[in-house]
């Protein structure tokens, strides 16, 4: 880089295409007149009428002032073209090509050649290849009105004499002048201590001197000299433009020896203001931006009439494009001179759209001749390095030639990194002389284009070498020579247009793969031209290797060179998420980020040497500014507009990049992880073997290009001949090296994509660093960046590459020892791959359900006994839906009842979609009653371990309790270690069927008849005066009991029940325990027994009937225990209702008394009577 700047430097290259004025200096007068010119340029603010389109504004005219008297012309004297050699190691690719590789910035000792005067050079045919002033100035020293009329007016005549062209003249010749317009201006520099110095500029100025001044000596009549100029040498035409202008020199600007001695005789009293030489100098401003304007406006004519001619022969015979595209190039060379660089563009991009025009055409009709005419079958000097390849990639190169290859390569090496390069060849030489390739000619187009796109955007190449040439004119200035009026130099705008950058990568992003097929075609082309017969049985795979290197070794200095041209500080990059190198110092063949070629930001890298890092493998771009510290990138204003397009476009370019590495990797056997990551495959579904469709006996089709490619990977020995790329060899020559490359481009696509905020593209990076580093084995690393993807995938999406994900990421739980992470990662990738079973079995050519059948190399295979066995030493239960691991969960059939016990089963059928078998320490159901009963819930349980294997499988579950009614399901629970797994509804919602796992939910519990059964009934006997009494009856069933608990409590308001009172009727059994409130104890019963309680009972409200509930929890002989509950309705109401109505009189009562029946039922009344009362 250090030799690249000091060349450009000297040369001038770099710079923004200047327009070329020439001045002539007879009377060297430019010197003195320079120090208040030179600070005015370029010119601002240029307005000019395009002929099919709105008003075009050109903010800056760049100005190239040359010596008309000593410069030689480039059309009068070709330049030869300069050394390939030459020119790949000091062109840039960012300015003008000329015709024979010279550049419009040539140095000077190279162009400034005498000239006879009045000498006429030879006017090149192609008005394209011409470079041609807009405008010529005679700079005139008359200090009196006696030397003007003695010699210096017929020397002006003269000099317009022979810089103008003839009035009369063929319209062809008319033609060619317009092609090359030009203006011509005169300007009268004006020397102090002269006569000139005393006059006015013009004779309204003398008599406006002459009223303000009594002391005004100046003769009335007398013409001043800038009069004498106009009236000599100005057209008399209204609509002509001055062609005059003045300039007065202060007495400071000029050195002591040039001053006159001798001080007029006849002095005036006219004196020169600041605000009069200002005006001056802005007139004289005034009249270049107007004279170039015309003479632009007049070359774009000409050059649009004979384009149009031009195209308009295209279809008859002869018509050559190459010819038509120097001529239409002309035209956007113009447009990008003056500053317009979208017409320029534009320009290009059409005559891209003809080549391809073109081309269709040759490749239809096969007559390149008659349609534009043929173009090279290949390119020469491509060809030479695809041979030179060939032989160092057999051996068949000697010693010494390899050893001066080598040292002869390093150049090419490095400049094969700038191969977008319209400087790097004599291209417009070439496209003349129909003496260029279709690959030539392509990037030649590209260059251009993108080289006006960054002008267009101000990127910083630009900028930057802008104005270090402004900085460079400001110092060629005289020292002590300071100009009259200092003009105010103009701030240079440093913002970068972030969308047109972002249109120049997306252009390369479409220009890499078309390219690289070209060129793929141009080099065997050239190998078959050269050598047909020893290639009649095709390519050997070296050789498609070695064409793949040449290839992709430019591909990939193509994408690094526009990464460079891109680079940009108003981009936000977040820091690099790269780990620091372990270990002492890194290699120095692979550069850390801040040694590429596109700028790094803060990172955590390495560097090999912080304070002078050394120089970028490829070219970085001209004017690359010193790296600055942290703090200066912060206070860096970042902008709005256009940064999320540029960083997506940027992040495509470096995985492209990163593409092409891959490959190389890929033939050196150097896998980047995705080759080895572990494939969960399809649950149930067949692998299917790869067929080969060609024939076995067959060999001829090695010279298929897909199957060489094919076969590349596995027959061929890796060779490095054919890479270009400085950074591709260092990357080739190990693992280590190729890998870290990998990773540091896959980095910075990562953090271009956060910055473009495509959040889908960010995670894919951080997944393929994940893989790389499980690779090579830095589970810490790969658990980090899998933390990272897998978070972002979710738990309910699927898809093998999650898979391969999970499984990896597993692994490296495992080696890290985190077994909490490692539970839930397994939960997740078993949910993943249940997903794929269930998706599976829901498909609809799937109609007959098959279990899962797991390979037993299968990764996922053994990943549920690891995960139940290290859920065990987990402090609290891993829950989680059921349902993404089970499927068809359904009740099958009604409860099933065991003879002598008094307990029901339910069976459950359940499809696992798990790989493995799981056992299960507990399965838990519990229903709901839907309707009104004693317990609003029951459980049922399994009575030991249960093992479900993947596919159909049937559970059966116990309850001790049962309650006759109508139940639903409302939780459904699988226990294996610390893994919960649950289902759990509402009985009282409505589920769709879509998110019920049960899909007949309910199911109806009823007693057996020879169960345990109790009663509750109010007793036969009642009397008013006292309490009456309940009969609680117990029926033993078959059950022999070896304990027996009653508890009875009443539902009914006001209802007391007087438990402690109570008696057995009869004497068949006695209380265990005494009668307890509300509870009764009984120890052993025999089967068949049956007992009744009776207690009385009262109410604070006279009720028909009262309710109450009854549990029964006993224990048989067999140790089981088992749980009664039913809720009574016992009418308590008396069976007989009397009503009695007193009627009181005076000497008597009378009393009436209706009896009446209670209930519905008959009633006999055997005897009443009335008994007085005392």
């Amino acid at each position: 880089m250090e030799q690249q700047a000091s060349t450009s430097k000297v040369t001038g290259k770099f710079s923004t295409p200047k327009r070329p004025i020439e001045y002539f200096d007879p009377h060297n007068v430019y010197e003195l007149l320079k120090p208040g010119l030179i600070p005015r340029l370029p010119l601002h603010n240029l307005h000019w009428q395009s002929h099919s389109g709105p008003l075009r504004s050109i903010d800056t005219l760049h100005i190239e002032l040359a010596d008309g008297g000593k410069l030689q012309p480039q059309d009068e004297k070709a330049t030869p073209a300069k050394p390939a050699a030459a020119s790949e190691a000091n062109d840039d690719g960012f300015q003008t090509q000329a015709v024979g590789g010279q550049t419009e910035a040539t140095d000077v000792s190279e162009i400034k050649i005498a000239v006879a005067k009045g000498a006429v050079g030879r006017r090149h045919q192609i008005p394209g290849l011409r470079r041609t002033p807009y405008l010529k100035v005679l700079l005139v020293r008359c200090d009196d009105n006696d030397s003007y009329k003695n010699t210096v007016r017929a020397e002006v005549r003269e000099w317009i004499k022979e810089h103008t062209p003839p009035a009369s003249s063929s319209k062809k010749a008319s033609k060619q002048e317009n092609h090359d317009a030009y203006e011509w201006l005169v300007l009268h520099v004006v020397i102090p201590n002269t006569a000139a110095s005393t006059q006015p500029r013009s004779n309204a100025k003398a008599e406006g001197s002459t009223e303000k001044s009594t002391g005004s000596r100046w003769r009335a009549g007398t013409t001043p000299l800038l009069e004498k100029f106009r009236s000599d040498f100005n057209s008399s035409s209204k609509s002509a433009p001055d062609r005059v202008a003045q300039i007065r020199i202060g007495i400071n600007d000029v050195p002591y020896d040039m001053l006159p001695r001798v001080v007029p005789a006849v002095p005036s009293g006219y004196l020169e203001t600041e605000q009069d030489a200002e005006r001056a100098w802005n007139e004289l401003v005034t009249k270049f931006k107007n004279l170039i304007l015309s003479s632009f406006d007049k070359r774009v004519t000409q050059y649009e009439e004979d384009i149009k001619e031009k195209d308009t022969q295209r279809t008859l015979p002869g018509w050559n494009f190459c010819t038509f595209f120097i001529l239409k190039e002309g035209l956007a060379l113009g447009f990008e001179n003056v500053g317009l660089v979208e017409d320029a563009l534009v320009g290009y991009d059409e005559l891209n759209v003809g080549l391809d025009f073109v081309l269709a055409e040759q490749l239809d009709t096969s007559e390149p001749e008659s349609h534009g005419g043929a173009m090279l079958p290949f390119t020469e000097d491509l060809g030479k390095l695809a041979r030179k390849a060939l032989d160092e990639a057999s051996g068949s190169l000697n010693d010494e030639e390899a050893v001066d290859m080598q040292s002869a390569n390093k150049s090419t090496i490095d400049a094969d990194d700038i191969p977008i390069s319209h400087a790097k060849k004599a291209y417009r030489d070439m496209i003349l002389a129909n003496k260029v390739s279709v690959l030539d000619f392509r990037c030649y187009i590209f260059s251009r284009q993108i080289a006006l796109l960054l002008r267009q955007a101000n990127s910083s190449v630009t900028r930057e070498q802008l104005l270090s040439r402004l900085k460079e004119q400001q110092e060629s200035v005289l020292h002590g020579v300071a100009p009259l009026a200092k003009a105010t130099p103009h701030k240079e705008d440093d913002t970068e247009n972030l969308s047109i950058l972002a249109e120049v990568c997306r252009r390369t992003l479409q220009f890499i793969p078309a390219l690289s097929s070209i060129m793929r075609h141009d080099i065997i082309t050239s190998l078959l031209a050269d050598s047909p017969k020893s290639h009649e049985g095709g390519f050997s795979t070296g050789a498609y290797q070695v064409i793949d290197n040449l290839v992709s070794s430019f591909a990939f200095s193509v994408a690094q060179q526009i990464l460079a041209q891109t680079a940009t500080k108003a981009l936000p990059i977040p820091p690099s998420s790269l780990p620091p190198i372990e270990g002492a110092e890194q290699k120095a063949s692979i550069p850390e980020p801040k040694t590429m070629m596109h700028p790094a930001r803060n990172s955590s890298l390495n560097e090999r040497s912080p304070r002078n890092p050394p120089p970028s493998p490829g070219f970085p771009g001209p004017g690359r500014a010193p790296a600055t510290s942290a703090g200066a990138d912060q206070n860096t204003p970042f902008l709005k507009v256009g940064i999320e397009e540029l960083a997506a476009a940027r992040a495509e370019l470096y995985m492209m990049s990163r593409s092409i590495l891959q490959r190389f990797g890929k033939v050196r056997g150097w896998s980047t992880g995705w080759d080895e990551a572990p494939v969960v495959q399809d649950s149930g579904i067949e692998v299917m073997e790869d067929i080969s469709l060609d024939d076995d006996n067959n060999d001829s089709n090695d010279n298929d290009s897909t199957h060489s490619k094919n076969k590349l990977d596995m027959e061929t020995t890796p060779t490095s001949a054919g890479i270009r790329s400085q950074l591709l060899i260092s990357a080739t020559e190990n693992s280590q090296d190729f890998y870290r490359l990998y990773e540091i481009m896959t980095d910075k696509a990562l953090r271009h994509y956060t910055v473009a905020d495509q959040q889908s593209a960010v995670q894919t990076a951080i997944a393929d660093l994940a893989v790389l580093k499980f690779l090579l084995n830095e589970y810490a690393a790969a658990k980090s960046y899998f933390d990272k993807a897998l978070q972002f995938f979710g738990e309910s999406g699927w898809s093998m590459i999650e898979l391969s994900m999970l499984v990896m990421y597993l692994q490296c739980l495992s080696e890290r020892k985190a077994n909490l992470e490692y539970v839930r990662a397994a939960l997740q990738l078993l949910t993943m791959s249940s997903a794929a079973e269930l998706s599976r079995i829901q498909d609809s050519s799937a109609r007959q359900l098959r279990p899962r059948q797991e390979s037993a190399d299968s990764p996922i295979k053994g990943v549920v006994a690891k995960l139940c066995d290290l859920a065990s030493s987990l402090r609290s239960d891993v829950r989680s839906p059921l349902s993404l691991f089970f499927t068809n969960v359904d009740i099958l059939g009604a409860p099933s009842y065991v003879e002598g016990r008094d307990g029901c089963s339910v069976s459950i059928g359940i499809w696992s979609l798990l790989p493995d078998d799981i056992i299960l320490d507990k399965v838990q159901l519990k229903v709901s009653g839907v309707d009104e009963g004693p317990i609003r819930d029951l459980t049922f349980e399994n009575k030991g371990a249960e093992v479900l294997k993947p596919g159909k499988n049937k559970l059966s579950v116990y309850t001790n309790s049962v309650i006759p009614g109508k139940y639903k399901v409302n939780h459904f629970g699988l226990h294996s270690s610390r893994i919960f797994l649950h289902y759990d509804a509402d009985v009282n919602a409505s589920q769709s069927l879509a998110t019920a796992i049960f899909k007949e939910p309910e199911l109806s519990l009823f007693r057996h008849s020879n169960a345990l059964d109790v009663g509750l009934q109010a007793a036969k006997h009642t009397s008013l005066d006292k309490n009456n009494s309940l009969d609680l009856s117990i029926s033993t069933g078959w059950n022999k009991l070896k304990r027996c608990e009653i508890r009875i409590k009443p539902s009914s308001g006001g209802l007391r029940l007087l438990t402690t009172d109570a008696t057995v009727v009869g004497d068949a059994l006695e209380f265990a325990k005494p009668p307890e409130s509300g509870v009764f104890h009984f120890n052993t019963m025999a089967p068949e027994t049956s007992v009744t309680l009776r207690f009385p009972f009262s109410t604070e409200l006279d009720l028909d009937d009262v309710f109450a509930k009854v549990e029964v929890t006993y224990t048989t002989d067999a140790d089981e225990s088992y749980h009664l509950a039913k809720t009574f309705s016992v009418p308590v109401a008396l069976a007989v209702g009397v009503n009695v109505q007193d009627v009181f009189k005076h000497g008597a009562l009378f009393s009436r008394f209706n009896v009446t029946t209670a209930t519905a039922g008959p009633l006999r009344l055997y005897r009443s009577e009335l008994i007085d009362s005392e």
